[in-house]
């Protein structure tokens, strides 16, 4: 993306990135980054003539020292050049630093900077740590503020994502940070600068995600989130003044009033119709795992499309997640016939792809300038709010553009389809609308999914191929290049621009992949059939499906004043971090036989033995819960559905969609249903629990099938009477379970606990409706397989 030529560019992106690094080594003490008699040319002074801004004096030297002894950078980048431009954002004296300077005051909201000065002179700053953004996320301005949560400075890794109250950072701390941060700086070896960035923004991602970029008032925005909104502005500014031919006037380049910059969202919509629609269960497991994989390739492909129209690079999304995307762009002269060319060019893609059941929604570009970005008097809160309305707008025009250059008859396969059926073949069995493979049941796009549903599981490296290669088909003729292995690329530029899957690798790019796979003892993964028998009892699936509530309002008025871009850009990474990462990780080292359809952004959906999916839903509500520091606004609402083995993926996913909307239906939220019952996850977890009791009494003989099967039939009663059915059967719900209570526990001499357990459900009618939850997991674990049924036969 961009112009790989032009070297002040990329010289000013990579410069943007970095230009806080002296932060860090001055937090960890390394003096050798304070170039020699520097000082004077990059700082600013007080009116006592004192230098401020010491970090930036730290930063040149930082730089230095990146590049020193590395020569496989990109040629274009100069590394004294990079590091005067970037330690020179308080002390601007060329166009070149006042772009950093200003795109780093745009990242930051203009709400810090001043206070800064005094504050880095002081040795409390060093102890400062990150403060979770979920910390100053707040729904019920009634309720009491919570007690912030913080991170220490630490590698981004699983042991270290739950933030908590007690810590602080330490200067040694810092230091070991600081040494491993510029070893793993010094180990990219990528000529491309696409590539380079790739690399580098994983190195920044890991070891800055929990450094604090300012260590006073609200120390929630992360260093890495702040050099990534930085580069994104510092990116578009110099597109913008260079298209204006204003490059090299720094007063036109400080001028805050001017409309420099356009902001987009995009939303794919129709994901789950075409995600769960599959014409056949052969190989719906691999296609189901493809899809999933193609919708997040396909959005990342329609974004570098937009990207690469306006010379922009990857720092130019600001977020990414679940479909959706936010991203700055320079509001260069007849950008809006650009978007519109876009639009027009990716909807008959889409079109041709999915036929009308998977679009791209791209917003209409809203102007800003700097002040538009101010946290003061909300000035970005507001900015916010009017892009929302261009995306909410945008749905309803979706794949129009497309529409207007094809026509509304989607006919781009009947005539093959005629053609194959005339000479004695067969339409797709997969997509039922393309004609298949002379050789095989399905057409070639399927089985092209089939073949990336296969390698995906294996997948360690992905690269990015353009034209050439065998790999996914992408937009503009990009392709993805899975790979399980490099060893028969050992020369390093063979390995060039590799990214690594689901494991932080030195020196290279990283890719989350949320997606599970069981497997058997070989290796080979489970097929569906497979993984339900691992159930205990009845050998049924489950699909479990979770979104995070008031996901709307967290964003556009959770943060309230403070939003400013940085935090928005923070907050969306952290979120899509648990749902990428963190979902993936729990299932594989407690939940092995879950297999994951999707997880991203905010929403999840995975399937697995019905036992093992329930236990896995009340724990990953406490991983969450655990992950945003017990912010009560921050939850999630869950939908669970149990399928007998046969049931095709698209029903099953259409029930587990209608539990989640009765979780969501649910008063508050923050809810699960089940069995068509919303219940809050507490009550819901204390249900499951009593529904482990009596699964062990019933299999203990210490009770009866009838008994178990009484309170079923009892919870409907109840719940009709609940709903206003108060006929007699329905009206006397409660006197008929205490009387047939009475008499069995005299019949067969219940024990006292299981005595007080039924007791508990009689207590009212909405209590009693529940106990269904409970009476049918015991039901369930108790139930033969079918197995050992037809062995029987």
């Amino acid at each position: 993306m961009g112009d790989n030529s032009d070297t002040r560019y990329e010289e000013i992106v990579v410069a943007a990135l970095l230009h806080d690094l002296g932060k860090i080594a001055q937090r960890a003490g390394d003096e050798s980054c304070m170039t020699e008699n520097m000082n004077g040319q990059l700082l600013p002074k007080t009116q006592d003539g004192r230098y401020t801004h010491q970090h930036a004096w730290y930063t040149h030297g930082a730089i230095l020292k990146v590049f020193e002894g590395n020569t496989s950078f990109p040629k274009s980048l100069r590394p004294e050049v990079v590091a005067r431009i970037a330690a020179s954002h308080h002390n601007p004296s060329s166009w070149a630093e006042s772009i950093i300077a200003e795109s780093d005051r745009i990242s930051s909201g203009a709400d810090r900077l001043e206070k800064d000065i005094e504050a880095e002179q002081k040795g409390s700053y060093i102890e400062q740590v990150q403060q979770s953004i979920f910390s100053s996320i707040g729904l019920d301005r009634e309720r009491p503020i919570q007690a912030a949560v913080y991170y220490a400075v630490n590698p981004l890794e699983a042991k270290n994502i739950h933030p908590c109250s007690d810590i602080r950072n330490s200067r040694e701390r810092y230091a070991q940070v600081w040494q491993s941060l510029l070893d793993n700086l010094r180990a990219v070896k990528e000529i491309d600068f696409d590539n380079y960035l790739s690399a580098i923004d994983a190195v920044l991602e890991h070891w800055t995600w929990a450094i604090p970029s300012s260590t006073i008032d609200l120390p929630d925005i992360s260093l890495y989130d702040h050099a990534r909104t930085t580069a994104a502005f510092s990116s578009a500014l110099f597109r913008y003044h260079e298209t204006n031919g204003t490059l090299n006037n720094q007063i036109a380049i400080m001028n805050r009033a001017e409309k420099k910059f356009l902001l987009v969202m995009g939303d794919i919509s129709g994901i789950q119709q075409y995600l769960f629609d599959l014409k056949t269960t052969k190989n719906s497991a691999k296609i189901l795992r493809a899809r999933s994989f193609e919708i997040r390739a396909i959005t990342e492909s329609a974004v570098r499309s937009i990207m690469r129209a306006f010379s922009m690079n990857r720092f130019g999304v600001l977020s990414a997640a679940g479909g959706r995307f936010f991203m700055v762009l320079p509001n260069i002269e007849k950008a809006d016939k650009k978007l519109d060319a876009l639009r027009t060019t990716i909807d008959v893609e889409f079109l041709k792809r999915y036929l009308g059941n998977l679009a791209l929604s791209i917003s209409e570009g809203l102007p800003a300038c700097f002040n538009d970005f101010l946290v003061k008097d909300s000035r970005f809160e507001s900015t916010f709010k009017n892009l929302q309305v261009l995306s909410g707008m945008s749905k309803f025009r979706k794949l129009r553009k497309g529409l207007e250059k094809t026509g509304h008859v989607l006919d781009f396969y009947y005539s093959s389809i005629e053609s194959t059926i005339q000479n004695g073949g067969k339409v797709c069995a997969m997509c039922d609308a393309r004609p298949a493979r002379e050789q095989g049941d399905f057409c070639d796009y399927c089985e092209a999914l089939i073949e990336t549903g296969a390698k995906l599981p294996k997948t360690r490296y992905i690269r990015l191929l353009s034209a050439s290669g065998h790999g996914l088909g992408l937009l503009n003729k990009e392709m993805l290049e899975l790979r399980e292995n490099l060893e028969d690329s050992s020369i390093a530029s063979e390995q060039a621009g590799y990214t690594v899957v689901n494991n932080y690798e030195r020196g290279k790019g990283i890719c989350w992949l949320p997606y599970t796979v069981p497997r058997n003892e070989d290796g080979s993964v489970k097929e569906f059939s497979e993984i339900s028998k691992v159930a205990e009892g009845a050998d049924h699936l489950a699909m479990f499906k979770a979104d995070v509530d008031n996901l709307g309002s967290i964003f556009s008025r959770g943060l309230a004043e403070k939003l400013s871009i940085s935090r928005y850009a923070t907050l969306s990474r952290m979120l899509d971090y648990f749902f990428s990462v963190r979902v993936r990780q729990v299932i594989e080292q407690f939940y092995k036989n879950i297999y994951t359809v999707y997880s991203g952004g905010d929403d999840l959906c995975v399937i697995g033995p019905w036992q093992e999916v329930i236990d896995f839903a009340l724990e990953i509500r406490k991983e969450f819960g655990r992950y945003v520091g017990g912010n009560p606004d921050l939850t999630l609402s869950a939908g669970i559905v149990l399928v007998g083995k046969g049931l095709p993926v698209a029903r099953m996913a259409d029930e587990a969609e209608e539990q989640l909307a009765r979780a969501k239906g649910n008063p508050g939220k923050n809810s699960i249903a089940f069995l068509d019952l919303p219940v809050e996850w507490d009550k819901f977890e204390e249900l499951v629990r009593i529904g482990k009791n009596l699964s062990f009494w019933l299999k203990n003989s210490k009770i009866s099938n009838s008994l178990v099967y009484a309170l079923i039939n009892l919870s409907e009663k109840a719940e009709k009477f609940e709903k206003g059915d108060i006929r007699k059967e329905n009206a006397l719900w409660k006197s008929n379970f205490l009387y047939n209570l009475k008499r069995t526990e005299a019949r067969e001499n219940l024990p006292e606990e299981i005595v007080n357990t039924m007791k508990g459900f009689a207590v009212d009618a909405g209590i009693m409706k529940r106990a269904r939850i409970p009476a049918t997991y015991a039901l369930y674990v108790n139930r033969e397989p079918e197995k050992k049924k037809e062995e029987a036969r």
